[in-house]
């Protein structure tokens, strides 16, 4: 079973652009730790699903994907960016939810 994650994000088949606020805190390598963000940190999603260990990368990215996603949340002001970054949003929980399963 192949659980990697390569992900281009898209949605409705259109490849969106980057997103500045998102791909900075990627290329940053921004990670929760367990002292600022507990729960979200790699330790303790790994606990979670301590039981289906081939499932533990796949649910570490969605995480820290979706940790990333939200303290790049857009603002008040709504800008271009904000509307792009909701674009980025939904579509990681399209490509997880479409593509994902941990039973087979």
């Amino acid at each position: 079973m192949d659980l990697s994650l390569p992900w281009t994000p898209s949605l409705n088949n259109i490849v969106l652009p980057s997103c500045g606020r998102y791909q900075s805190f990627v290329s940053e390598g921004a990670k929760p730790n367990s002292r600022s963000n507990p729960g979200w940190d790699e330790g303790s999603i790994k606990n979670i699903v301590a039981n289906v260990p081939q499932a533990a990368g796949v649910v570490c990215e969605t995480v820290l994907a979706l940790w990333r996603l939200q303290m790049v949340e857009p603002e008040e002001d709504e800008t271009d960016e904000d509307e792009l970054w909701r674009q980025h949003a939904t579509a990681w929980l399209v490509s997880v939810g479409d593509s994902r399963t941990c039973g087979d």
